[in-house]
C-alpha cells in the first residue's frame, strides 16, 4: 500500500491510497470466506460452498465488504502516521475493485486549522460591580407580606378596589377562539394594584362584582414568563366569585421568623441582600467572560471547518424549530423565510465554532482536560433540573451521541474560566443611587415573581393566614431569573400575571 496527502483547503485534507493487487486479492478472499459462512448454495451445506462460487454468486456483496475492510484496516494507521485529526466524517471515494489489479481510493475530511494563538494572559477586563437598591429589598418584603396576608370576606355587592383581592375563575382563548389549557384556573386570588399584575386583567376585575362575568381582550407583555403567550393579545373570560380584604402582617421580627426562619428582620434583610449580590456578581462575571471571549476572537482569524459550521447551523435551526413548536408558532409568524433563518443561524454557528476551536487550542496549550467525574457531575446537575434519573439521562446522551458535545462544552467553560482568572479585572462601580433608581423604575420591577410562583403562593380566600412564604433567599433570587428560563410546571395552570 502507498499513500500521499493533498490539501484541498487549509482545513480539508485528502488521502490518496493505492492498494497492491496482492492486498486486493487477500481482502476479497476474506470477504468471500465471511460471506459463505452466512449463505446457502444449492448442493452445499452452509459454509461449505467453494470460495470462488460464493464470490461469483454474491459478487457485489463480497467486493463491497472487501473495499470497506481495506478502508477500515488502512485509514487508522495512516492517520496515526500523519498525525491528522479529522473533525468531520470521512468521505470515501473509490473506483471499482478488481481481482488481480491495484485499487485506488480517496478519503477526505475536515481538520482543525493551524494558527498562532493571540496573547490571552493578563488581558484588562471590565466587570460591573454588583449593586442592590434598598427598594428592591423592600419589594421582596412586600411580596412576603402579601403571601402571608389574611383574607377577610367582604359582604358588599361591589367590585374589588385598589389593595383588595378578588377570587376569580378565568379561561383564555387564542386568536382562533380555541381554549389555551395552560391559561385557565378556578378559585384564583388576584390582588388588585400589584405591580406584576396584568394591567388589562386588573382593570377588568375592577368592573365586576361577585357573581358577574365578562369576556375581554387582554394584552400580554413581551416579557411574560410563558414565551407561548408573551406579546400576544388573547381573549379572557373572567368570573368574580368573591372579594376580600387583604390584610398584610406587620413587617417585624415575627414576620422574619415565619417567612425565613430568621431571628430578626435585619438578619432577613441581610440575607436577601446577600442573595441579590451573589446572583448579580455571578451574572456580571458571566457577562465579563463573554466580553473576554469576544476580545480574544477579534485578535485572531482562521478558516473554519465547513462540517463543524454545518453541524452547528443545523443544531441552531433545530433548537429554533423546537422553541417555535413549544410557543405554538409557525416560522411564517416571524416574517422570515427559511433561507433568512438559515443565514442567521449560520452566522451564529460560525461564531460558536470559532470560539470552540480557539478555546480548544488554548486548552491544549495549558493542559486543561475534562475528567469523567466532571462529566458525571454535570449529568447529575442536568438530571436534577430536568426531573430525570441521572442514569436514564446518561443513557439518552450515549444513545444520541451527545456525550462528546457535553465534554467539549465543559472543556470550553473550564478554559474560559482559566483565562478569566489570569485577566486584570477592573470593577466598574454602579450608577449613583439617583440614576440607578430611574433606570430601575423604567424597567420591569426587580422583585416581580414568575407567573407559576404567583399561583403557588396565592393566599387562601378564607379568614386566616395563607401558606408560609418562601425563605428570604428564595424570595430574593426569584426576581433575577430571565423570563426565558421560566418553564411551566406540568399540569399547573398559568397565572395571568407578568
Amino acid at each position: 500500500m502507498e499513500y500521499n496527502v493533498t490539501e484541498e483547503s487549509p482545513v480539508r485534507k485528502k488521502i490518496n491510497i493505492t492498494v497492491t493487487p496482492e492486498e486486493v486479492g487477500a481482502a476479497i478472499d476474506k470477504a468471500a470466506d465471511r460471506c459463505r459462512r452466512e449463505v446457502t448454495l444449492r448442493g452445499y451445506r452452509k459454509g461449505k460452498a467453494p470460495r470462488a462460487m460464493v464470490e461469483q454468486y454474491f459478487r457485489d456483496r463480497v467486493y463491497n465488504e472487501a473495499a470497506q475492510a481495506l478502508y477500515e484496516a488502512q485509514t487508522p494507521g495512516i492517520l496515526d502516521e500523519t498525525k491528522l485529526r479529522p473533525v468531520s466524517r470521512a468521505r470515501f471515494e473509490g473506483g471499482e475493485l478488481k481481482r488481480g489489479a491495484a485499487f485506488e481510493y480517496h478519503v477526505s475530511f475536515d481538520v482543525m486549522p493551524e494558527f498562532e494563538l493571540p496573547e490571552y494572559e493578563g488581558i484588562q477586563l471590565e466587570q460591573d460591580l454588583a449593586y442592590v437598591n434598598p427598594k428592591e429589598i423592600d419589594a421582596v418584603f412586600e411580596r412576603i407580606q402579601n403571601n402571608l396576608a389574611t383574607q377577610i370576606l367582604i359582604e358588599e355587592d361591589r367590585p374589588a378596589r385598589e389593595g383588595e383581592a378578588a377570587l376569580i375563575d378565568f379561561e383564555t382563548f387564542d386568536e382562533k377562539g380555541e381554549p389555551i389549557e395552560t391559561m385557565k384556573a378556578q378559585n384564583f386570588l388576584i390582588l388588585l394594584g400589584r405591580s406584576d399584575a396584568l394591567k388589562d386583567l386588573d382593570a377588568l376585575v375592577r368592573t365586576l362584582a361577585p357573581g358577574q362575568e365578562k369576556t375581554q381582550a387582554i394584552e400580554f407583555p413581551k416579557n411574560f414568563s410563558d414565551p407561548a403567550i408573551a406579546g400576544r393579545t388573547l381573549t379572557m373570560h373572567v368570573k368574580v366569585l368573591s372579594i376580600h380584604q387583604h390584610i398584610k402582617p406587620e413587617l417585624d421580627d415575627d414576620l422574619a421568623r415565619r417567612a425565613g426562619g430568621m431571628e430578626s428582620l435585619e438578619r432577613m434583610r441581610e440575607s436577601i441582600e446577600k442573595s441579590f449580590l451573589q446572583r448579580r456578581t455571578e451574572a456580571a462575571k458571566q457577562k465579563a467572560m463573554l466580553g473576554l471571549m469576544e476580545m480574544l476572537m477579534e485578535k485572531v482569524d482562521f478558516p473554519l471547518p465547513e462540517a463543524l459550521v454545518e453541524e452547528q447551523t443545523f443544531a441552531f435551526l433545530n433548537d429554533f424549530g423546537e422553541r417555535m413548536i413549544r410557543e405554538g408558532k409557525e416560522p411564517t409568524d416571524i416574517g422570515k423565510s427559511f433561507n433568512d433563518l438559515r443565514e442567521e443561524a449560520k452566522t451564529e454557528a460560525e461564531k460558536a465554532v470559532k470560539a470552540q476551536i480557539l478555546l480548544m487550542k488554548i486548552a491544549e496549550k495549558e493542559g486543561i482536560e475534562v475528567t469523567d467525574e466532571e462529566v458525571e457531575r454535570q449529568m447529575r446537575s442536568f438530571a436534577v433540573r430536568s426531573g430525570q434519573e441521572a442514569a436514564a439521562l446518561r443513557e439518552e446522551y450515549e444513545r444520541n451521541g451527545m456525550l462528546g458535545g457535553l465534554r467539549q462544552r465543559i472543556l470550553s467553560d473550564k478554559t474560559l474560566k482559566a483565562i478569566y482568572e489570569k485577566a486584570k479585572v477592573v470593577m466598574i462601580p454602579p450608577l449613583n443611587p439617583e440614576e440607578k433608581e430611574e433606570e430601575e423604575e423604567a424597567s420591569e420591577t426587580a422583585a416581580s415573581e414568575p407567573a407559576e410562583k404567583a399561583i403557588a403562593d396565592a393566599p387562601a380566600p378564607e379568614a386566616g393566614p395563607a401558606e408560609e412564604a418562601a425563605p428570604a433567599d428564595e424570595a430574593a433570587s426569584s426576581e433575577e431569573k430571565p423570563a426565558k428560563e421560566e418553564k411551566p410546571k406540568r399540569g399547573k395552570s398559568k397565572a395571568p400575571q407578568e
